[in-house]
């Protein structure tokens, strides 16, 4: 998906995230990561017009996730785990999921 389509995609997606839960991963990125941001009566406001690619890119990736996570008493993150090569010794990493609970979840956003 080019730029353009994930900006559209946050932009139209907003709304379907639920307020009292999941926007604390969207607010938790935008404040670490020094967005500028409005806040008033409303909501929270940002431009995302003005937004740096990587910036778009991550929120997209965060938004995606949460819409797609119907579980809401848990999170998927993934784990590396490093196996060998068959051909030659070089070492290869794959990702197997790990569910976390909530508090899991806060406790690592901590660090």
């Amino acid at each position: 998906m080019n730029l353009e389509d994930k900006t559209k995609f946050i932009y139209h997606k907003i709304n379907e995230i639920n307020e009292n839960k999941n926007t604390k991963d969207i607010i938790f990125y935008i404040e670490s990561n020094n967005i500028n941001y409005s806040l008033n009566n409303n909501g929270l406001i940002l431009n995302i017009s003005v937004l740096d690619e990587i910036h778009i890119n991550n929120l997209y990736d965060i938004m995606n996730s949460l819409l797609i996570d119907n579980d809401e008493n848990k999170s998927n993150v993934l784990i590396p785990k490093t196996y060998k090569s068959k051909v030659g010794n070089d070492k290869c990493n794959t990702y197997i999921p790990l569910e976390l609970t909530p508090l899991q979840v806060e406790i690592l956003k901590l660090i």
